[in-house]
């Protein structure tokens, strides 16, 4: 579980105070995904573990439940729709609201992107009504925060034929050249 090797993430669900007295409605079902999600950290960081696997069966019928069933056991689903499943549980599970501070969560993971946006003129425009569109509101670029939990990358395409040993090579791509969208040079 690569949650668990976020420190702040980690240290937080380590420690069972951190949210054991966490205040939500009665029969909210949410507060089980927490405190799941803590057991399973402790199992996992325990240095006295008679044995060395750890079932994340509790905390998979946790998410089951708070889901309501739209994530099975049995079924095999989207690891990113997941991810944000749980992210956002855990984070109205710990009474977390819109603002940054409001839980580890968005302490944590909760980022913001600039997007810029203006309106494209129209090509048919002489130069000189191209400089007045511009300084207009209408074709003036627009600047918006956008908060985020998680990017996502996108990955290059499976080569189309195989290679001598009739096995399909993965494209091997810098995670820096996967970033490039999100670095306020490139459009997209």
């Amino acid at each position: 579980m690569a949650l668990s090797h976020v420190p702040p993430l980690r240290d937080y669900f380590l420690r069972e105070e951190n949210y054991a007295d966490v205040k939500r409605p009665p029969g909210d079902k949410l507060i089980m995904l927490p405190k799941r999600f803590g057991e399973l950290l402790r199992k996992l960081w325990n240095p006295k573990a008679f044995k060395a696997h750890v079932s994340p069966h509790e905390m998979l019928q946790a998410s089951v439940l708070c889901s309501n069933k739209k994530f099975q056991i049995t079924k095999q689903g989207d690891a990113a729709e997941f991810l944000n499943f749980l992210l956002n549980t855990l984070h109205r599970a710990l009474n977390g609201t819109r603002k940054t501070s409001s839980s580890i969560i968005y302490k944590i993971f909760r980022g913001h992107l600039h997007e810029y946006t203006r309106k494209v003129i129209p090509v048919e425009t002489t130069e000189e009504a191209r400089r007045a569109l511009l300084e207009t509101d209408e074709y003036k670029e627009k600047k918006l925060e956008v908060p985020f939990l998680y990017l996502t990358l996108d990955l290059p395409a499976a080569p189309l034929y195989r290679d001598e040993q009739m096995q399909n090579i993965i494209p091997q791509v810098p995670l820096s050249a996967l970033i490039t969208k999100f670095n306020g040079v490139t459009e997209k």
